[in-house]
């Protein structure tokens, strides 16, 4: 079984501001986990926009082996999709029918424990999973949420969240874990007649809770995250059946308690501390196009309103109003 690591990093973005902040959690954070765990990855494969700046690709090309890495340069526009098609990428770097393959979805500025994805071929090797089902997703419930501007690690449990592993044939019936958002894959699994499973007891991943939300137009972290946590635990499992968000807050975490496990460094931890401190809140300045839309359908999500203009640009006859909406899509 061949294993693929699928990272998207400024899909549909152009802007140097976005890149300068968040090239500085792939470097030090994600390509540090990946690379100490090469030996099990076929590729690991960068989804990165057409408009990404020169600079950046050059430091994308030095994130890893070449023979390791793979980056699939995205047109949105040309595509019609703000989405990369992942059964097309498989095919361009030699995936061929019936190929039996594990892929695994994770965010540019999150990571997984360095005895991750020996975890998910354990599981699928000495289990018979494989042989009485063609799609297995691999969960993992347990992780921990990062606050680097507090330098804090909080224990939590939270199902299909942050990174899942999908085993599946490559055949007709094919899609992939980054075709659907982790909350709708598993239902998506189990429709087609797969099997999930929980990989749990210990933290297996770490995802980073930045002080300004970019998907959610710079909305600012509220200052209880990171603390009061006996208090939300508590209040988390007595109300843990009427809640939409089924998170589960345990503890606190000492650096030197994930050391061995993850690619984490005191040096490491500062150094994305005083990234966060010097980072300044986006200010969104929308065209009055762009604040209409936002207004009359609701927006409330960065990507989402990408998705609407792409969809403006896909219906629309005049090449001049064609290249007002590339232009809008890319302000921000």
């Amino acid at each position: 079984m061949k294993v693929y690591i699928i990272t998207r990093f400024g899909i549909c973005q152009s802007l140097e501001s976005f890149y300068e902040r968040e090239i500085v959690y792939l470097e030090n954070f994600l390509a540090k986990s990946i690379n100490v765990q090469k030996k099990y990855i076929t590729k690991w494969i960068i989804l990165i926009d057409i408009n990404t700046p020169h600079y950046i690709c050059e430091k994308i090309k030095k994130l890893a082996p070449p023979d390791l890495l793979h980056i699939h340069i995205h047109d949105p526009f040309l595509e019609k999709a703000t989405r990369p098609n992942i059964k097309k990428v498989f095919q361009n770097i030699g995936v061929k029918a019936n190929d039996k393959i594990i892929e695994i979805r994770i965010d540019a500025d999150d990571v997984f424990s360095n005895d991750y994805i020996i975890n998910v071929l354990n599981v699928l090797k000495k289990s018979n999973f494989v042989r009485k089902y063609e799609k297995v997703l691999i969960d993992t419930p347990e992780g921990m949420y990062f606050y680097p501007s507090k330098k804090k690690f909080i224990r939590v449990r939270k199902k299909n969240y942050s990174i899942q592993a999908l085993y599946s044939i490559f055949n007709q019936n094919f899609f992939s874990s980054y075709d659907y958002g982790h909350q709708k894959l598993e239902n998506r699994v189990i429709e087609s007649g797969g099997y999930c499973y929980n990989l749990d007891n210990k933290p297996f991943w770490v995802r980073t809770m930045r002080h300004y939300t970019i998907s959610q137009f710079g909305k600012t972290t509220s200052i209880f995250d990171g603390r009061f946590i006996l208090i939300k635990q508590i209040v988390k499992e007595i109300f843990f059946n009427n809640l939409t968000n089924k998170m589960i807050y345990k503890n606190e975490i000492r650096l030197s308690d994930i050391s061995g496990r993850f690619q984490f460094s005191n040096k490491i931890i500062d150094k994305l501390k005083k990234h966060e401190q010097a980072v300044k809140k986006y200010n969104f300045k929308f065209s009055s196009k762009l604040k209409k839309i936002i207004n009359n359908k609701s927006i409330k999500s960065a990507f989402v309103l990408k998705k609407v203009l792409l969809d403006m640009y896909c219906s629309e006859q005049s090449e001049r109003k064609k290249s007002e909406i590339v232009k809008d899509f890319y302000s921000f």
